[in-house]
């Protein structure tokens, strides 16, 4: 037994791919739909590239706030008076042997190279400074501006010692 179809004959250009033409070259419709794809990913991953760095950075902020706000506990711990650091320079000199609760120098509290140390200043992972201060209950904290780079605000991050 044999089985035979009759197909019609095609004419000639049948049963191709259409073709697009997109400057100067002619794309078939499958590589017209990858190549929108890839733009329509590149315009995502560039309109929201600043605030993907921004979630790396507040990542890396948190990890940094965590070593500033073990510093400064024990920076107000070793001071005979038990005041806390009023700026990073504080934790990065240590406390003085006069004023230390056991007569001796504390340094390497807070070394300048481990973190963001710039021209003399100690910066956030926003550019920011660090501002050191009491709530009014009394609880010190360090806070950093956060992505907005404005003290105060809602996506401000606080650490208290």
């Amino acid at each position: 037994m044999t089985l035979t179809m009759n197909m019609p004959a095609m004419k000639a250009g049948q049963g191709k791919k259409s073709k697009f033409k997109v400057a100067g070259l002619a794309l078939s419709g499958e590589t017209m739909m990858y190549v929108l794809f890839i733009i329509v990913i590149m315009a995502v991953v560039v309109l929201n590239w600043n605030k993907f760095l921004d979630l790396g950075r507040l990542g890396s902020q948190y990890l940094e706030m965590s070593n500033i706000q073990t510093a400064a506990s024990s920076y107000a711990a070793h001071r005979r008076d038990g005041e806390g650091p009023s700026s990073m320079q504080d934790l990065i000199d240590g406390v003085t042997a006069t004023d230390s609760i056991t007569g001796a120098a504390v340094t390497d509290l807070l070394n300048a190279d481990s973190g963001r140390f710039k021209g003399g200043v100690y910066k956030d992972a926003f550019g920011s400074d660090f501002v050191f201060g009491t709530n009014a209950n009394g609880n010190r904290y360090i806070a950093s501006p956060g992505p907005d780079r404005q003290a105060g605000t809602d996506d401000d991050l606080y650490a208290y010692y």
